[in-house]
Parts: C-alpha cells; structure tokens; sequence
C-alpha cells in the first residue's frame, strides 16, 4: 500500500510529480491555508502532510497523522546561505 500524503498548498510541479510516484496524493493548488477543521479532516487519514510555513498547524493537526512517517523543516539554518549583518535586511 503506497502511503497517502496531504499537500496543503501549491507547490512546484515538479515536487507533486515526485510525491505522486511514492504516495497517493490528496493536493489542495491553492495560495489560501485550509481552515483548521478542514485541514483536521484531510490530514486524518494520511501517513506524511507536506505544509508551508504560512499553514497554521497545531498539535492537534500533527496529532490528526494516521501513521507520521517522517517530519523536515527548512529553517535559515538549514540554508546555505552566508548569515552576515549584509545578507540580513529589515522588510517593512
């Protein structure tokens, strides 16, 4: 049985193309974060949740995984990227 995954949100393409040759896809090709009983009843029966920072996911959506497989974050440490005075500018 492939696992089922939840993508929350538009994303590349090329990423649904992967995730659809390893799982059984439920995507939501969207900019607008599900409402959280919505995302509850999505994510209810699913192994993996692929989510954007902009989702709103609580404890009690993570907890909603059937069977968690894994878990990654990309955080600006994860980045390879040169953290310095310079690369870091204020947005207002």
């Amino acid at each position: 049985m492939k696992p089922r995954i939840l993508i929350t949100k538009h994303v590349y393409p090329e990423a649904v193309a992967i995730l659809e040759g390893v799982g059984d896809i439920q995507y939501h090709d969207t900019s607008v974060s599900l409402p959280a009983a919505e995302l509850q009843a999505a994510v209810a029966d699913k192994h993996a949740m692929v989510c954007q920072l902009t989702d709103h996911i609580d404890a009690a959506g993570m907890s909603m995984l059937s069977k968690p497989t894994a878990t990654f974050e990309i955080t600006l440490r994860s980045l390879p990227l040169p953290m310095n005075s310079a690369s870091i500018r204020s947005v207002s």
